[in-house]
């Protein structure tokens, strides 16, 4: 690890879970919502989806990072709702390795969510080539875990340089202590901004987040995590959906919220000895089809919309708590 590593870690664990309770913050933040309901719209669904779509879109452009402590147990001066549980089961889907190739054609492991393999990963470490081939355009300094660099190769016979627009960007890392010296690790290729690389913590693991917003021709959007050891550099774990990190029941591993573009599907993945444990929040809440799910980033609550052409359209909130239940919010 760098000599950054123990001030990131210390900043990271600030925000894990220190007691159940609820911050005046917090506590603000979910008020804020409840009062924010819908209060009556003109009896389109139509309309609701747009609303709804807005929200969704801005949500997908929040990076969160943890400050201070933040709880999501059930806040104070709010009436206890109903609980539903969070039932976990073992994921059942194929290891990627190194050499394994994915076809379009293969099933999703889960409805509505696009990986065919399981999230987690196991091809290996990354390779590393000389500095001395790429023509650098930026590179960034990512606290905690190195610099990253954006670069076009000019010398590797090797590997591919050109696409339609007759350049293809490549990304890597170089990392102090862990890069050989004069070369970098060599990750893969995109046109990245500087805001989709973000440290945080993942299952427990320190991780660098790569975080592509337009990452699939179906409007899904991907999040990579790259984690670094004695050993080199390596993918941890990829997801084929917008994809938050939390630590929803207070053990001190971040679960993984993953929320779907496809069938609006919000699924929160827990991992045991190397293998994912899944749950379903649509299917613990009982939500229709014609229910909206939002994940909220920012209060780490979920709202559940459902339309309605009688009473207008209705949002109901959950705090996840840390006995893996999904608690209702009301006033």
């Amino acid at each position: 690890m760098s000599d950054g590593s123990s001030a990131w870690e210390k900043r990271v664990k600030e925000g894990l879970f220190q007691e159940e309770r609820f911050t005046d913050e917090m506590k603000l933040k979910v008020l804020g919502a409840i009062e924010r309901r819908p209060r009556r719209i003109a009896g389109l669904w139509p309309r609701l989806a747009g609303t709804v779509a807005a929200c969704l879109a801005a949500l997908l452009l929040v990076v969160y990072w943890p400050s201070g402590s933040v709880d999501t147990a059930r806040p104070q001066g709010a009436a206890a709702g109903a609980e539903k549980a969070m039932t976990f089961q073992p994921l059942e889907a194929r290891i990627l390795t190194k050499g394994q190739t994915i076809y379009g054609s293969d099933p999703d492991i889960l409805p509505g969510l696009s990986n065919k393999y399981s999230p987690l990963r196991n091809t290996g470490y990354v390779e590393q080539i000389p500095l001395t081939d790429i023509e650098l355009i930026d590179k960034k300094e990512i606290p905690g875990f190195g610099t990253t660099l954006r670069y076009t190769l000019i010398n590797n016979e090797d590997l591919p340089k050109s696409d339609k627009n007759g350049i293809i960007v490549y990304f890597g890392f170089v990392i102090e202590g862990l890069s050989k010296p004069g070369q970098l690790f060599h990750y893969g290729f995109g046109y990245l901004d500087g805001d989709d690389f973000s440290a945080t913590r993942l299952f427990g693991q320190e991780v660098l987040k790569i975080d592509r917003q337009q990452c699939r021709i179906d409007g899904e959007a991907c999040a990579f995590y790259v984690k670094k050891d004695e050993g080199g550099v390596s993918t941890f774990a990829e997801f084929d959906a917008a994809t938050y990190e939390r630590d929803l029941d207070g053990d001190g591993r971040e679960e993984a919220i993953v929320a779907t573009h496809k069938q609006n599907q919000i699924y929160i993945f827990k991992e045991e000895h190397g293998r994912l444990q899944w749950a379903s929040v649509r299917e613990a809440l009982g939500a229709g089809n014609e229910d909206r799910l939002v994940y909220d980033e920012a209060a780490g609550l979920f709202e559940v919309y459902t339309p309605s052409a009688e009473q207008g359209d209705g949002v109901r909130i959950y705090a996840y708590t840390q006995d893996n239940k999904l608690a209702e919010v009301v006033q």
